[in-house]
C-alpha cells in the first residue's frame, strides 16, 4: 500500500501516472482540487520491430500503424456522434475510458474532415474532443465510428517503433500495416494479442523489387 502526494504546482495540472508491478491499493493525495489525476497500474508495451525479411537487417523509416482489434478493452470501431464548433469536433461516445492524449481514428463519416487520426481531450467518461480542419457540417453524417491506436509513427534505432505504457484490463488483439515511404517494400500487415507486460512483434519488410 502505498500514498501518492501531489503538490499544488500554481495551476490545475493533469498527472499522468503509471505505476507497474505495485501490491495493495495506491491512493492520491492532491494539494490543489483542481488537477486531474490519471493513474493506470500494470502497464503494457508493444514495440514493432521491422526487418529485411532476406536478411534479416532492420530497417529503419517505416511507417506503422497498429489499432486495436476487436474483443480487447480498447474501443474498435465504436459508433459515436460528432458534433462540431468552431474548430472543434466533440465526440459522444459512451463509456470510452480514453483519456487526454490518446488517439483515436474516426471513419465513416460523410464530410471528409472528421476521418482520420487525431490526438484527443478528454472531456468526461462519455465524451472527448479533437481539433478539425475546415467547417464540415454539424453533426456529421454517415456511420461514424471510433477506434483507439496503439502505435503510429515511423521505426528508428534498429527498426524498432515502441508504443506508450498504458494499462489494459485484459488482453488486447491489434491489427495493422508496416508501409515503406521510399517504396522499395511491400506493404506488411501486422497482427496478434498485447498480453504481457513487453513484447515484441517482429514484421518481416519484403522487397517491391
Amino acid at each position: 500500500d502505498s500514498v501518492l502526494y501531489l503538490r499544488d504546482r500554481g495551476s490545475d495540472t493533469t498527472w499522468n501516472i503509471s505505476a507497474n508491478s505495485c501490491v495493495g491499493t495506491i491512493s492520491i493525495k492532491k494539494e490543489r482540487a483542481g488537477d486531474t489525476v490519471n493513474l493506470t497500474q500494470d502497464t503494457k508495451v508493444l514495440t514493432v520491430h521491422t526487418q529485411d525479411a532476406g536478411t534479416g537487417s532492420a530497417v529503419n523509416g517505416v511507417r506503422v500503424l497498429v489499432l486495436a482489434a476487436s474483443g480487447g478493452p480498447y474501443p474498435y470501431q465504436v459508433a459515436v456522434s460528432i458534433s462540431r464548433s468552431g474548430s472543434t469536433a466533440t465526440v459522444s461516445h459512451t463509456g470510452h475510458g480514453l483519456v487526454t492524449g490518446h488517439q483515436v481514428v474516426i471513419a465513416g463519416c460523410n464530410e471528409g474532415e472528421y476521418n482520420g487520426l487525431f490526438t484527443i481531450a478528454k472531456i468526461n467518461n462519455d465524451s472527448y474532443s479533437y481539433t478539425v480542419t475546415g467547417t464540415p457540417a454539424t453533426p456529421a453524417t454517415g456511420s461514424p465510428v471510433s477506434t483507439f491506436v496503439i502505435v503510429t509513427g515511423t521505426t528508428a534505432g534498429g527498426g524498432d517503433i515502441t508504443s506508450t505504457a498504458r494499462a489494459y484490463s485484459s488482453s488486447q488483439p491489434y491489427s495493422g500495416t508496416a508501409r515503406y515511404a521510399a517504396g522499395s517494400y511491400k506493404a506488411s500487415p501486422i497482427s496478434g494479442s498485447i498480453t504481457a507486460a513487453t513484447q515484441t512483434v517482429n514484421i518481416p519488410m519484403i522487397s517491391d523489387a
